[in-house]
Formats: structure tokens, sequence, C-alpha cells
């Protein structure tokens, strides 16, 4: 699994998983459905919408993002990157990724490596 070469759908169902959530196609249930409680169903709608508001709640809590000047072009020639960073008593991370032109995927990029370098720091690595 490569964040960078995911598509919108793939981040999305990504996230979707990573907050516990669990896709159902079944004959009584088509949707996402918690893992935690059958009961908690989100009627066959994504947990994580397709919108900057969707991007904007997958990030996770004390990361910090913005758009920032990068040293690598995008396939438009600018030389933007979206850029998070965490910063706490123990720990400090920096992620990024390149501003493809698509703000809703990009910042998708972000939030499934912000995750993923949390989960990194967890466990030492």
């Amino acid at each position: 699994m490569n964040p960078d070469t995911m598509s919108l759908v793939e981040l999305r169902a990504w996230l979707a998983i990573d907050d516990g959530w669990t896709y159902v196609n079944s004959a009584r249930h088509v949707g996402w459905w918690m893992h935690a409680t059958l009961n908690d169903c989100n009627d066959g709608d994504h947990p994580h919408r397709d919108s900057i508001d969707g991007a904007a709640a997958a990030m996770p809590a004390g990361w910090f993002w913005m758009r920032d000047g990068g040293s690598e072009a995008n396939p438009q020639g600018l030389l933007l990157k979206w850029v998070a960073c965490q910063i706490g008593a123990t720990r400090w991370g920096i992620v990024s990724t390149l501003d493809t032109g698509d703000e809703i995927t990009d910042r998708y990029r972000l939030a499934v490596k912000c995750r993923i370098a949390e989960k990194e720091s967890k466990h030492g690595n």
C-alpha cells in the first residue's frame, strides 16, 4: 500500500477501515458498518465523504497542515506540496505529499500519511 499511488476511493476506504468500519455487500445490506456494533450502519453512505470537509475531518487530531512550496514539481509543473506536522511532548512528525491540483484527493492522501506516521511512531518505527 502506497498512499502516493492510491486513488481517492482507496484512500477513503483505508481511512474508513482504520476508523473501524467494514464494507458489507450482502442480501440484507450494502454499505459501511461499524465493527463494534452491527446496529451502527451508515446506510450505504461512505463514512468519509468525497468533499473538502470530509478530507478535513479525516485528519488526525494534533496535526497542523498547510500548502507550501516544495522541491519537487507536480504534474502541472508547480512547486507546491501539502505538508502536515505534529508537535508533541515526546515526538515530532512531518509528512508531505505533492499538490496534484486535486485538493480533495491530496488532503485525503495527507490524512492517510499522518495516520501511518502516528502508527509508526507508536510502534517505534
